[in-house]
This record gives structure tokens, C-alpha cells and sequence, in this order.
């Protein structure tokens, strides 16, 4: 299966005008401090939200490990990975193997940019893998992407596309806003924002999560902002401030 894919890959032609770009979501085992991957989503998109490949993973050495996947945060959903298996959904491969695909679609994309909703966590997950596998300071992306550009979708969209009068009337409206009364500005309520689809829930699984990330990245670029804040820790404080400062007025 895998040499099938990648042989596929290796056959792609590309229009060399564009620019695309890698974004992942990751679903995890394990505690948080040391986040280990077990499900590994990923497309190649552009600018304007149009994906090109995309690939649903689980990993095996983490998903076999039963005793481990009792820690994960959503084990509840463990059925429906077994369906989709089952079904062909979704592919089940060694870590290695996975990360062969993604390096694979870098290269033959010729990918600059790898994105990701909360990218901190994601990254760390995938070092915190592979490490956990193939030991310490071994890590995911080969020497020649070392510098490649990372890029924060949650940073990028608390930046340039949350921070709007529009985005404060939505949470408003709908009661969006956390226990200690900060605007929400997880993925669910920004998919919920650019489409309107305000009973859209997040499906939590790497690819179905990516597919709509995708068409965050592509609102934000949209608004033809320059992205300063880089990556965030906490960028949920950008709206925080700006909602205050809104409602001071």
C-alpha cells in the first residue's frame, strides 16, 4: 500500500506557479507533556483552500498499543477508526512508513510552508513520536526541511480574521465565549464563523479536522493582512484584548 502511494506521488505533475502548503492535525495518546500520535491527518492545499492529496493515518505501534490508547483523550472514538479501516478511510502503517508519505508530498510539492491549527502541539507530538520511537533527538522532518517556514492557522486567524467587529457580533450572538468569558477561537467556532454553520461540530480525527482547517487558512489569507504575530502560545489573547477593548468603546 504504501509503495503504491508513494510511487503514485512520484508521478504528480505540478503547476509550478503555485504555492502550496502542508497542513496536519494529529490526535494523540499518552499525557500532554509527552503526546504521542496515533491518528496523523494531512493534505497539500493552497492559498485559496484547494486541496491536492490528502491522507488519513493511523499509526500503528501507538494505535495497537491498547493499554496506551486507554489515554487518549478521545479513546471514545476508537470504533469508528476500526470502521474505517475496515473501509478503506483510513490507512493503517508504521510511523516510518507515514512519515515517508509526508516527506514524499513535500518534495514533489515542493512545499515551503507546513501549517497546522495550534502548530505547536501538533509539531511537539510528532518530535515527542519519534523520539518516543526511534530515540532521543531523532527527528520527524529530514536535515534538508530543518528551515522550513511554520505557520500557526489558530495564530494566523486570531491575527488577521478573528479580530473584527463580525467575529465579536458571532460570538456574541451565539453565546461563544469560554467559562471565564473569553471569546472561543478553536477551530470548531471558526469553521462555524466563515461558513455560517453554526451547529457544525469538530469531528476530532486528523483528516476530517485538516479539511476544514484548510478552509480557515484560506479565509485568513484572504483578507490580505500580513501575519506578525508569528507562532503563539496563547493567541486566543489577541481576540481577549481586542473584545475588550470593543466593548469599552
Amino acid at each position: 500500500m504504501i509503495k503504491t502511494i508513494l510511487a503514485k506521488l512520484g508521478e504528480v505533475k505540478i503547476d509550478k506557479r503555485k504555492k502550496y502548503i502542508m497542513c496536519l492535525d494529529v490526535e494523540t495518546a499518552g499525557n500532554i507533556g509527552k503526546p504521542l500520535v496515533y491518528d496523523l491527518g494531512f493534505a497539500i492545499t493552497d492559498k485559496k483552500g484547494n486541496i491536492y492529496q490528502k491522507f488519513s493515518f493511523v499509526v500503528e505501534e501507538i494505535f495497537d498499543d491498547r493499554k496506551l490508547m486507554e489515554t487518549a483523550y478521545y479513546a471514545c472514538k476508537i470504533p469508528f477508526y476500526l470502521q474505517d479501516l475496515e473501509n478503506g478511510k483510513t490507512i493503517k502503517a508504521k510511523f516510518l512508513e507515514v512519515r515517508e508519505v509526508f516527506l514524499k508530498c513535500l518534495e514533489v510539492y515542493n512545499v515551503d510552508t507546513i501549517s497546522a491549527y495550534n502548530l505547536n502541539f501538533d509539531m511537539r507530538a510528532l518530535k515527542t513520536t519519534t523520539e518516543k520511537l526511534f530515540g532521543k533527538g531523532k527527528r520527524f522532518l529530514t536535515t534538508e526541511y530543518k528551515d522550513i517556514d511554520l505557520l500557526c492557522i489558530w495564530s494566523f486567524a486570531c491575527e488577521v480574521l478573528y479580530s473584527r467587529p463580525s467575529f465579536i457580533s458571532f460570538i456574541d450572538k451565539y453565546d461563544l465565549m469560554t467559562e471565564k468569558g473569553n471569546p472561543l477561537t478553536n477551530a470548531e467556532v471558526g469553521y462555524r464563523y466563515i461558513t455560517g454553520k453554526i451547529d457544525f461540530v469538530e469531528a476530532h480525527r486528523g483528516l476530517q479536522d485538516v479539511e476544514i482547517e484548510c478552509q480557515i487558512l484560506a479565509k485568513c489569507y484572504a483578507q490580505r493582512k500580513k501575519h506578525e504575530s508569528g507562532i503563539l502560545g496563547s493567541p486566543w489573547n489577541i481576540v481577549a484584548k481586542y473584545n475588550k477593548e470593543k466593548k469599552e468603546i
